[in-house]
């Protein structure tokens, strides 16, 4: 007689919940009235008295390498070669002057 050497297979039932079911809830997508969203301060970049950008970390002038997207200016610091990305929106609101 050949028996087979395998346990049988246990089926996975599903044992109902103790919790009662949760109501759909609707996630607001626009600010509330009178809430005032604040853009965020730029730190990687501020603008001299000489009018060009500069590295926030070194003070070093910054020169654009490229565009990504149409929308991003990739910039590289001359003094650190560290890698500064600034959107075209962004760069009317870079603050004149180190902080």
């Amino acid at each position: 007689m050949i028996t087979d050497a395998r346990a049988p297979q246990r089926t996975a039932t599903r044992r109902p919940s103790a919790r009662a079911p949760r109501a759909a809830t609707a996630t607001p997508t626009a600010d509330p009235p009178g809430e005032v969203r604040s853009t965020p301060r730029i730190v990687s970049a501020f603008r001299g008295v000489d009018g060009k950008l500069h590295h926030s970390r070194c003070g070093r002038p910054i020169e654009l390498v490229g565009v990504r997207g149409g929308i991003e200016l990739d910039f590289r610091c001359i003094g650190c070669w560290e890698h500064v990305t600034l959107t075209q929106a962004a760069l009317a609101r870079v603050p004149v002057g180190r902080e």
